[in-house]
């Protein structure tokens, strides 16, 4: 079984990785039953910046059904597409998404296939922030060859002028050479 972190209304502001110890038929029938009237959203992301502009992001992902699953990027995957190495571990960026009580369920992603957990989770709907750099058609196409047949959103920006990872990262670079 793999580890899903989520949150646990037994620890305070903590989350749960464990697994689950009820598995009679008749209560995994009943959590199925009740899964099966939900809309699942998925929301990708690296969130190693996590500020407003990540959570309006997720709320708004949220608000778009019932169930949303973020997948945080891997370290190797934020390498790759931003060229450097990110300033929190996957594990932490996982963390601190699960703190925020926005998801119901986050997952690191495949190091070495990106598109394996979104199959695996078969969303009703793909949500895109507003500068993440996917074709939305291009995705639909590599999704459906998979057997994955959903709907794709881009959602709206929230102040990209003030939240955006790229910019808060540069002020905080400069913000460390002041100091030195």
């Amino acid at each position: 079984m793999e580890k899903i972190l989520a949150p646990d209304p037994f620890l305070k502001g903590g989350f749960s990785s464990a697994k689950p110890t009820d598995t009679s038929a008749k209560s995994l029938r009943f959590i199925q039953k009740n899964y099966n009237t939900k809309t699942k959203v998925l929301a990708t992301g690296g969130f190693d910046y996590l500020h407003e502009g990540h959570l309006n992001f997720l709320k708004q992902a949220k608000a778009e059904g019932d169930y949303l699953v973020v997948i945080v990027a891997t370290d190797k995957s934020i390498k790759e597409i931003k060229g450097l190495s990110p300033e929190n571990s996957q594990d932490q960026r996982a963390e601190a998404l699960v703190k925020t009580g926005i998801p119901d369920k986050v997952l690191v992603g495949d190091p070495h296939d990106k598109l394996k957990k979104v199959l695996e989770e078969k969303p009703d709907l793909i949500c895109l922030g507003y500068d993440q750099k996917i074709d939305e058609k291009k995705l639909q196409n590599l999704l459906e060859e998979r057997g994955l047949k959903t709907k794709i959103k881009r959602l709206k920006a929230f102040n990209p002028e003030k939240y955006k990872s790229s910019i808060l990262q540069r002020k905080k670079q400069i913000e460390q050479k002041d100091i030195l």
